[in-house]
């Protein structure tokens, strides 16, 4: 099945979950927000949306699947989503044509996006106050700028690809050494502003 205009599935306040298993592709943004009781949703087979994926303001969302999802034309916006814990069923394979923004998802421990090759502008990884392990094994580039910034409980994290940024930010990470942060500004080829600071406030956290 193909979506050729929008889908948004937005203010129910009484919907737990849903599935679409035929639901191959969007032609323009597809958005999940403010259900406030949804828990769980699953998109098995969708492998592109041409436009934005957003999925945020959820107080219960514990889960959802995208686990064949290749392609995004320009931003994925996950945030405000309190009780998820990880991404482990989201994937996008290659490329991410504009944005990509992981934020304020206070439960989130993990992010893992192994297939993930190039972020075409930025690069957001902030304010998700449980993070405590980010792997982005495949990236290599990132178009503008790389934030990560004001993840409380992550200590390291892992970007070996990555050769390339327009420019970088990295601050306000507590539990994060300082020292640490620099040495892995220090690897990168950066077109622009650098800016490492304010890691490590609660260094080292247990």
């Amino acid at each position: 099945t193909i979506v050729g205009v929008d889908l948004h599935i937005e203010d129910n306040g009484t919907l737990p979950s849903f599935d679409l298993p035929a639901l191959t592709s969007v032609g323009q943004t597809l958005w999940f927000e403010d259900n406030d009781h949804l828990t769980s949703f699953d998109l098995p087979a969708l492998t592109t949306v041409d436009v934005d994926l957003r999925i945020g303001y959820h107080a219960a969302l514990t889960s959802f699947g995208l686990p064949a999802l290749t392609t995004v034309g320009e931003t994925v916006y996950i945030y405000d989503n309190g009780a998820l814990t990880s991404l482990v069923s989201f994937s996008v394979r290659t490329s991410v044509g504009s944005h990509l923004c992981v934020q304020c998802n206070r439960a989130l421990t993990s992010l893992d996006l192994p297939a993930l090759t190039n972020v075409v502008d930025d690069l957001y990884i902030y304010d998700n106050d449980g993070l405590t392990s980010l792997d982005l094994p495949g990236l290599t580039s990132v178009g503008s700028t790389l934030w990560v910034q004001s993840n409380g409980a992550l200590t390291s994290f892992a970007m070996p690809s990555l050769t390339t940024a327009d420019a970088l930010d990295i601050c306000c990470n507590d539990c994060m050494s300082q020292a640490d942060a620099e040495a892995f500004a220090a690897g990168l080829t950066v077109g622009g502003p650098v800016d490492v600071y304010g890691n490590g406030a609660n260094y080292p956290c247990s």
